[in-house]
């Protein structure tokens, strides 16, 4: 090719894989074949520039003898001649199989003797081809990857929202954090615990088959989460006798924990803090979520009540829904008790199998007392 980039010679054996009535001297490099590696604008000045060092892959764009389908690809290297200011591609077919070979109308004697394509045809190594396939593999795992991770974050997000729902934030953070469950103890100065007994289960039990016993305390219970996600409390548990623990006013005491504990707390905080900086994007999503947290949690509890306030309007409501809410059994309201009381717990995690968050202290025994001596709500 001369400095304008037209072809001035072409050896035999490629002319021959083209019709014999194409013109192919004297045309435009570009018009004859595409350049696919490097990828660049086929001009002398970078032809000549990137030739000294990569490997260069053509494709024909003209048809071939063999038929408009037919492709040949020619790998090779630029080699600049200078006293004749050209350059010459010494390049060879590349050929995955005898197949290729015999459909773009070459034969082995065709091939160069003194490199490895016949013995590559002859042996069928196609090494060239697997790393051009994992190539693209690893270009489609990183298209891939966008949606892997929202994926990941989504699933991040249930498992989280599955967490807070058994135990408080706070106490979810320090067994993500690394602190072993069983050393979690902490003191609520000031809480006030709920009890809300469904008395009308006995008789449900005894006349209903045992699914639709448990479809119909289902609708109850789930009536009482939709209204207790509302206000900022925390559903402890469900008991056999179907009571309904509900308890406002717990707040992250991890301040008070033995200094072994914080000094381990507040390194891995730091830790996680570098490691989420190092991922921007990651980083940001955070940031947004604890902000849509924090925002949900002000809506709650917009009027600032104490958790005494907050348990009353709380039994309130679940009053007034339980008056649309009928025993299958009698046709009326279900028949409901509350009983609540404010003062000191200790709170932490049971057991090291299925982890529960536990209240104990006399605060819990009052309000279950407390139910006993209250008038049935419905009656």
């Amino acid at each position: 090719m001369d400095s304008s980039l037209r072809i001035c010679r072409m050896g035999e054996h490629i002319q021959k894989v083209f019709p014999t009535d194409t013109v192919l001297i004297g045309r435009p490099l570009d018009q004859v074949f595409r350049l696919i590696r490097p990828d660049i604008h086929v001009e002398w000045d970078k032809v000549l520039s990137y030739g000294r060092h990569i490997v260069f892959l053509m494709e024909n764009r003209l048809q071939l003898r063999v038929g408009p389908t037919g492709k040949i690809q020619l790998k090779g290297q630029m080699k600049y001649i200078e006293n004749k200011n050209m350059l010459w591609f010494l390049c060879h077919p590349v050929l995955e199989s005898a197949d290729d070979m015999i459909s773009i109308g070459l034969h082995l004697t065709d091939l160069n003797l003194f490199d490895s394509t016949s013995d590559l045809l002859i042996t069928g190594i196609h090494q060239e081809r697997e790393i051009e396939s994992a190539i693209f593999k690893q270009h489609l795992w990183t298209k891939k990857l966008p949606a892997v991770r929202r994926k990941l974050n989504f699933c991040h997000k249930k498992n989280q929202a599955l967490l807070y729902s058994t135990m408080p934030k706070h106490i979810a953070l320090l067994l993500q954090s690394g602190i072993h469950a069983n050393s979690i103890c902490e003191c609520q100065p000031l809480i006030t615990i709920l009890f809300v007994y469904v008395l009308d289960l006995k008789s449900i039990t005894h006349h209903l088959h045992a699914a639709d016993a448990i479809i119909c305390l289902n609708n109850v219970i789930i009536l009482f989460d939709t209204i207790a996600d509302k206000y900022d409390v925390f559903k402890v548990e469900i008991k056999a006798d179907a009571s309904y623990m509900l308890v406002a006013g717990i707040h992250d005491q991890s301040h008070m924990l033995e200094g072994n504990n914080r000094i381990e707390i507040s390194s891995r905080r730091l830790l996680n803090i570098r490691v989420e900086n190092n991922d921007e994007e990651d980083n940001g999503e955070e940031e947004e979520e604890e902000e849509e947290e924090e925002e949900e949690e002000c809506n709650k509890n917009p009027s600032g009540l104490n958790a005494t306030e907050i348990i009353a309007a709380l039994s309130l409501d679940f009053a007034h829904a339980s008056e649309r809410t009928y025993n299958p059994i009698s046709n009326k309201p279900f028949h409901l008790k509350f009983g609540f009381h404010s003062g000191t717990a200790i709170g932490g995690i049971v057991g090291t199998r299925n982890y529960q968050y536990c209240l104990f202290g006399d605060t819990v025994g009052t309000v279950s007392l407390s139910c006993i001596f209250t008038l049935t709500f419905n009656q």
